[in-house]
């Protein structure tokens, strides 16, 4: 059988189900966290930003022309509901993007028995993030300074894998950002996304914030580095031994 389009959903593809997937919700985009405040003697409404990008439902629909459909669809429900918080979701018809969804179940079987197919909907609740392949790249940075420019309109906040002490600084026409890493030994790495250094010794999880310093230009409370959108970014890693980041680019 040919299947014309797939996704992978937690490194399990449709194909492995017999399943060809029909993703027209695909372009959809998530709404902006804003409400309206009425003011007494003021006209229209006082807009309030939330800053930020609400969760959207993208539906794909599945269809499976088998024999022993049954079998697959028993298999691909079974696989689906297993699945516990946000995975990764990729398909075929955004092949370089991915996202992180969560599988909301629910599977309403259509037969076709003239045609000998089954055609279902399959709904998965998305962070509105859609993460570039290309964000997960990983760079190697020094104190030579490396240029990059952010190839979307949303501020990035990178992934640092550091070995050894010292100095990052992150400059871009928005800020400069500055963190300072000393008392820490072997290999660790800097989430800017969940604002957390750490290491992981034995399989376990080592909080090391206290041996992180931030600064920055903006004034108000330290910030972990932001590659701002659409901006070139300047990057130096100063006394480690070894620095990469993967800038984790994304757009909407």
């Amino acid at each position: 059988m040919i299947w014309n389009n797939f996704l992978i959903f937690d490194g399990k593809n449709t194909v492995d189900f017999d399943c060809d997937i029909y993703g027209f919700a695909t372009l959809n985009a998530p709404g902006r966290d804003t409400a309206g405040e009425s003011v007494v003697g003021k006209n229209g409404e006082i807009i309030i930003d939330n800053a930020r990008l609400e969760n959207i439902t993208i539906t794909y629909t599945g269809v499976i022309r088998d024999e022993d459909m049954t079998t697959s669809l028993r298999a691909l429900r079974g696989y689906m509901l297993s699945r516990v918080g946000y995975c990764r979701l990729e398909d075929s018809f955004n092949p370089n993007e991915f996202r992180m969804a969560r599988f909301e179940g629910g599977f309403e079987i259509n037969h076709d028995r003239f045609m000998n197919k089954c055609a279902f909907d399959m709904a998965f609740n998305c962070r509105p993030e859609r993460w570039l392949v290309d964000g997960e790249n990983e760079i190697a940075l020094s104190s030579t300074a490396t240029t990059m420019l952010n190839p979307t309109y949303f501020d990035a906040k990178p992934f640092f894998t550091v070995t050894g002490n010292g100095r990052i600084i992150v400059s871009n026409d928005e800020a400069t950002y500055t963190m300072v890493l000393a008392g820490t030994s072997g290999q660790y790495f800097i989430d800017c996304e969940n604002m957390d250094c750490y290491g992981v010794s034995n399989g376990e999880y080592v909080n090391l914030n206290s041996k992180i310093t931030l600064s920055d230009t903006l004034g108000d409370y330290p910030h972990f580095p932001v590659l701002a959108g659409n901006k070139e970014s300047i990057i130096l890693a100063i006394g480690f031994t070894s620095v990469s980041m993967k800038p984790r680019w994304w757009t909407a």
